[in-house]
């Protein structure tokens, strides 16, 4: 084989692979941009619950809970940081803090657990 012909064989393998190594991970959405978004209650701890609770988390950090049960209904507000890539703190504006371990997050479902190892799973709005 020429050199000419070895030249460019090895030319197009380092081509494909450069493009292969560009096609990377980073394309899946990161855990903070899956969050945002209204998410309603599914299960706590595997069971159906028989209350109303809507998380919001919007973009600029801030999380807004809505709670409702029977007659009863309260709205607190607060923000919210990851902490790591799965786990998320919680400071309400009465200064309280939860930290929740996300144990799964689609863009349809979420999954915690909080710091008294309650599960609870929420669908997407």
């Amino acid at each position: 084989m020429s050199n000419l012909r070895i030249t460019g064989l090895w030319a197009l393998a380092l081509l494909a692979l450069a493009f292969y190594s560009c096609n990377s991970d980073d394309d899946s959405p990161s855990n903070e941009s899956l969050l945002i978004g209204s998410w309603e209650i599914e299960e706590e701890n595997g069971s159906a619950v028989s209350y109303d609770l809507e998380l919001r988390f919007d973009a600029n950090g801030e999380v807004r809970i809505i709670f409702s049960e029977g007659t009863f209904s309260d709205t607190d507000f607060g923000e919210y940081r990851f902490l790591d890539a799965n786990t998320v703190e919680i400071e309400y504006d009465d200064d309280d803090t939860e930290v929740f371990d996300i144990l799964t997050l689609t863009t349809a479902t979420l999954i915690v657990r909080d710091e008294d190892d309650d599960e609870f799973e929420f669908s997407k709005d």
